[in-house]
């Protein structure tokens, strides 16, 4: 678990967004492996849950980093990590500017694998430092709402979030803008709208930092699921008061190549 300290990110994912935040793409890259495996956004006129513009190798990188986060540097508002997966929320300084989520995977001590979403801007969360929630269990939380939420037990789904809790969700149907709801009531209609689906949710890396939460995980509905980042933050009761999601099919490879 992490501190709330945006310092407190590993050395080689806190000197690639500072060089990106300078625009220096060069210096960036240099913080990579020379195999890095990037998905990235694919343009500024794509739709957020459009397939990932999937690259491999610095030059590759290098190329594609121009559009990939903003046309500006990088705030980062919530952080969290564990080993060698490292995920950060944020939000561009470009105009317009918008909310970003990135999952980062080490290999000695470089980027080895980087998950990227950008969307329109989310109300961010709450300051870094807050203690509301920061004693409990973010993933036990959040495994009860998808429980919950694949049964179609909508209710005790939104039992899960506090009752005056933001819920940011990608677009449920292709041309709609977000998903997104406030408070118990409009959240249990949107369950409602949403309907049961046959979507599966597996969470592969959880870290929580105090009361934040960042997560990578993947969907395994037919016919083809997807990747997700969710980003979330507890109330001093353990619900979610705050919970951001961006979504992208198909599913992004999750596990490192062996080196040959």
């Amino acid at each position: 678990m992490s501190t709330t300290s945006r310092h407190a990110l590993p050395v080689a994912i806190d000197a690639y967004l500072d060089a990106i935040a300078t625009r220096d793409f060069d210096a960036a890259v240099l913080h990579t492996d020379a195999q890095v495996i990037s998905a990235l956004p694919p343009g500024a006129d794509a739709a957020e849950n459009a397939p990932r513009l999937e690259v491999v190798g610095q030059d590759a990188l290098r190329s594609a980093l121009p559009s990939s986060f903003g046309d500006s540097g990088l705030t980062v508002l919530a952080a969290a990590g564990a080993g060698e997966h490292w995920l950060v929320e944020g939000r561009s300084e470009g105009e317009p500017s918008e909310t970003v989520a990135a999952s980062f995977t080490l290999r000695d001590d470089l980027i080895a694998r980087q998950l990227v979403f950008r969307c329109q801007l989310v109300e961010p969360p709450p300051i870094a430092g807050h203690t509301a929630g920061t004693g409990h269990d973010a993933r036990a939380m959040v495994d009860r709402y998808f429980d919950r939420l694949e049964t179609g037990d909508f209710p005790a789904a939104v039992a899960c979030f506090s009752a005056d809790g933001l819920y940011s969700h990608p677009p449920y149907s292709p041309g709609a803008g977000r998903a997104e709801f406030r408070g118990s009531e409009e959240l249990l209609a949107g369950f409602h709208r949403r309907g049961v689906r046959s979507v599966r949710h597996r969470l592969l890396v959880s870290p929580q930092n105090g009361a934040d939460c960042l997560i990578e995980g993947l969907t395994d509905d037919e016919p083809q699921g997807g990747s997700f980042i969710s980003s979330l933050s507890l109330d001093e009761d353990g619900r979610i008061k705050r919970y951001l999601a961006l979504f992208c099919q198909p599913i992004v490879a999750f596990d490192l190549p062996e080196r040959s």
